[in-house]
């Protein structure tokens, strides 16, 4: 698992062994443990008790299609799945799928509707059978205000529950962010695996 981000960001590599305490202080009354990846990068503080991993095939994926085309808005789906321990949330992003704009329609900015899901749960059946929606990727050259407000519309459609994310990747200030949906608002979070 790998993370990089723009700015002056923290990061810190972190190798686990085979700690036997470690594991036996994840586990809940359930007798369930968080399986964590043994070598990860920290962007920022991942202090909470929710946390977010990304597979670096997955960021490095998300990266090349941002800034592979700058100025173009795009999106895709975050595949992955949610484990809980306890009070702990930890979401492990897995794989990407992007979402194309049917070749009959012209594109109109970052859009999810009928068609394009249709393309996107036939690819994740092809390619990503076991695993589940946990959000979503946005890249865009610059964010108002307004398409913020737009994104999180789009977020509340199409990604609305539990620990759905939203990955927004700023390709003008190469900014890059995970938000959380919390109170009614999508929060920005202050680190990520």
């Amino acid at each position: 698992y790998c993370m990089a981000k723009g700015g002056a960001a923290m990061i810190e590599i972190i190798c686990n062994g085979d700690d036997e305490a470690k594991e036996k202080n994840e586990k809940n009354e359930k007798n369930t443990a968080i399986r964590r990846p043994k070598n990860i990068k920290q962007i920022g503080d991942v202090s909470s008790d929710r946390k977010i991993y990304i597979e670096d095939y997955a960021f490095t994926y998300i990266r090349s299609i941002a800034y592979g085309t700058p100025q173009e808005e795009q999106s895709g789906v975050l595949l992955g799945e949610c484990q809980k321990s306890g009070e702990e949330k930890c979401l492990f992003i897995k794989g990407v799928i992007r979402a194309k704009t049917p070749e009959n329609e012209t594109k109109q900015g970052i859009v999810f509707n009928e068609k394009i899901w249709e393309k996107i749960y036939a690819e994740i059946e092809k390619f990503f059978p076991d695993l589940e929606v946990v959000g979503w990727f946005a890249a865009m050259p610059g964010i108002t205000q307004e398409r913020f407000l737009y994104l999180k519309k789009l977020h509340m459609d199409n990604f609305s529950g539990g620990m759905k994310t939203m990955y927004l990747v700023n390709t003008c200030d190469k900014e890059e962010n995970f938000y959380l949906y919390e109170n009614g608002e999508l929060k920005k979070q202050k680190g990520y695996v």
